[in-house]
């Protein structure tokens, strides 16, 4: 497994921006999530349920405007995106950017403005495709418990785990 870690000072100052928020947008994960929809069923863009979707005949895939906005909880989330690096943001909503909003934490080496070199040990953790992944809140919680003052996230190619090494 590679490691790669995050400074927890300011993924808590993200967190905590996320947890003040008005407006969070769903995550992928949100998206599949029966418990963010009305009545508890994922629905598509025409508001119809996957059991309807399939038996005419189509392809199901839900629809976020579907999702209840109340149900959406605080996350951060873990990306590696092809030439944009590795880093961390949250889901708040709204009109300005993570990055406008100075709520991005890049994975230490993996900022491409700073280190573009990195890009195919990037590929060699993620894969071409990228990645995306809602980071466990906890994480944040335990490192700090323990006294860290980075999030250490080890990797593969299919999953991510906190180190506390």
């Amino acid at each position: 497994m590679n490691q790669i870690s995050f400074d927890l000072s300011l993924l808590q100052t993200m967190l905590a921006e996320a947890q003040r928020a008005s407006q969070l947008t769903p995550t992928y994960d949100d998206l599949w999530n029966p418990a963010c929809y009305p009545g508890g069923e994922l629905l598509d863009e025409s508001g119809q349920t996957e059991g309807e979707v399939v038996l005419s005949g189509g392809e199901f895939w839900p629809d976020w405007q579907h999702i209840v906005q109340d149900k959406i909880k605080p996350q951060l989330i873990l990306m590696a995106e092809g030439i944009y690096g590795i880093y961390i943001i949250n889901n708040v909503g709204g009109d300005v950017s993570p990055i406008e909003r100075g709520m991005i934490c890049f994975a230490k080496g993996f900022n491409p403005d700073t280190h573009p070199q990195q890009l195919k040990q990037q590929e060699r953790m993620f894969g071409k495709d990228g990645h995306a992944f809602v980071v466990p809140l906890e994480w944040l919680e335990t490192a700090a418990n323990v006294g860290k003052k980075s999030l250490v996230i080890d990797v593969s190619d299919t999953e991510c785990e906190l180190s506390l090494d």
